[in-house]
């Protein structure tokens, strides 16, 4: 993983929609991203290579947070935030649930920004669809959805983000005990 540092108070889930959407009408595409809004810093790191299965993908996050707190420059998570792009489809029947987004011909190109607020617990996730013209262009991004989540009265999963907060917690307790 790559990453900047830059001194801030914090970052919101706004801030973090409209450079992500920056971005991509710019480049025409997303790295995945991380934006990790520390005490007493902001880290942005892209992933160049995410993990095909699952499990290694939980201890990528899992190894970013425990690096995280074993470096000592951070005194405080206070939220992470993940930036991808991914395809998003809704199933039409119930033939259709078991089918993979990527594999359904009505899916559609999403940027799908999701953070987690770590003593808050709050969930965000917004999902934009990519717009492209017929030179395949990103021309607009269009809010799908957006959810916020607070006390798990709504579910939105972030495996991959609670992975690093868990090895980044763990991590910090062991540090200080």
């Amino acid at each position: 993983m790559s990453a900047e540092n830059q001194e801030s108070d914090s970052i919101d889930i706004e801030e973090v929609v409209l450079r992500a959407k920056e971005i991509m009408l710019r480049d025409g595409m997303h790295v995945p991203a991380l934006i990790m809004d520390a005490d007493p810093q902001i880290i942005v790191g892209e992933i160049k290579k995410l993990p095909d299965a699952d499990e290694d993908k939980l201890n990528l996050f899992r190894s970013i947070g425990l690096k995280l707190a074993k470096h000592g420059t951070i005194q405080r998570l206070r939220q992470v935030f993940m930036v991808s792009e991914a395809w998003y489809s809704m199933p039409n029947n119930e033939s259709d649930e078991n089918l993979r987004p990527s594999e359904d011909p009505n899916r559609k190109e999403v940027l799908i920004i999701v953070g987690v607020a770590v003593n808050e617990n709050k969930k965000f996730m917004k999902i934009l669809e990519i717009l492209r013209d017929t030179d395949k262009k990103v021309i607009s991004l269009e809010a799908i959805n957006e959810v916020v989540a607070m006390e798990n009265k709504l579910a939105i999963e972030t495996p991959f983000l609670d992975a690093l907060v868990d090895g980044y917690q763990n991590a910090f307790r062991a540090r200080y005990n």
